[in-house]
């Protein structure tokens, strides 16, 4: 979250999980490309730590979507921002 002010708000907008995801309605299909083009974003990214918890965390929002907008993976509207895993040695 902070260094969205180095690549722009803009473009990117970062929201807490709370109960409802937003742009997203209950009940809503999002069956075709039109249908897409009515949400507030272009994707929905899943940002979470690399570690047992942050993995966890990942796939309960993906099951939550694909029981909720199972559509939404069908089109590739779902991205999960893959962090890389450092291990820092005192040398």
């Amino acid at each position: 979250v902070a260094g969205l002010g180095v690549i722009g708000r803009d473009r990117y907008a970062v929201y807490p999980l709370k109960v409802k995801i937003l742009g997203l309605n209950y009940g809503e299909k999002y069956i075709n490309k039109s249908d897409l083009s009515k949400l507030h974003y272009g994707i929905l990214m899943i940002m979470a730590d690399q570690d047992q918890d942050g993995s966890h965390i990942t796939s309960l929002v993906i099951n939550f979507i694909h029981c909720k907008w199972p559509n939404l993976l069908k089109h590739d509207y779902i991205e999960v921002l893959i962090t890389p895993i450092l291990k820092v040695k005192n040398l």
